[in-house]
């Protein structure tokens, strides 16, 4: 495990011990989803994929459920969910703004539940598309900032020093684009989305 000089989040130091089994709880439909995606790609490639989950907590929910026989790495800031990594993850202690990735190494991106966390939400998408392939996909699953519940959860989560702020579903759409990504949307309950891009350069 590579390690930063990052600051700890306490919020997290105590969801640490029980985020897998939380994780179970509220994950629904997500992670069907999230392979169905991958598999798109995977058809489409002799090779095996590698894919980054970028604020994953533990990392331990998906690497059962979406990579097996996949090459998978884990990125997270905190400390304490990564000391409850399974030893198959290779996990790395670091921002997602600023990652210790060579450019276009990864097939596919996850950010599920995460973006809203990142002090850096700009540079942290600027920080994915570097590490894209072309024709990869970053894949965020998140609460629609427009839903009155996803404001009562960032109300909760400022309380505790987090940055609480999510991205407008049209502003995602509109920075992806714009750099020649191509996009879907999809919803997973009345909640929370499910936001595909596909980085379509050579």
């Amino acid at each position: 495990m590579f390690e930063s000089k990052n600051s700890e989040k306490n919020i997290f130091n105590l969801l640490a011990p029980w985020y897998d089994r939380f994780r179970k709880i509220v994950e629904s439909g997500e992670i069907v989803e999230i392979s169905q995606e991958i598999e798109k790609i995977e058809r489409s490639n002799d090779r095996t994929l590698k894919i980054l989950d970028v604020g994953g907590g533990t990392g331990n929910h998906w690497r059962e459920k979406v990579s097996d026989g996949k090459d998978f790495y884990l990125l997270d800031e905190n400390r304490s969910m990564l000391s409850h990594s399974e030893e198959e993850i290779r996990a790395i202690q670091g921002d997602a703004q600023s990652t210790p990735f060579k450019e276009k190494t990864f097939d596919v991106v996850l950010c599920v539940d995460a973006l809203h966390h990142f002090d850096d939400r700009l540079g942290s998408l600027e920080e994915m598309d570097r590490m894209l392939k072309p024709k990869g996909k970053i894949i965020f699953v998140d609460f629609d900032p427009e839903n009155i519940l996803t404001r009562g959860i960032s109300l909760i989560e400022r309380s505790f020093g987090e940055p609480g702020t999510f991205i407008p579903l049209h502003s995602l759409k509109n920075f992806f684009e714009k750099k020649g990504y191509s996009s879907k949307l999809k919803r997973l309950n009345s909640y929370m989305y499910l936001f595909t891009f596909q980085k379509n350069d050579a």
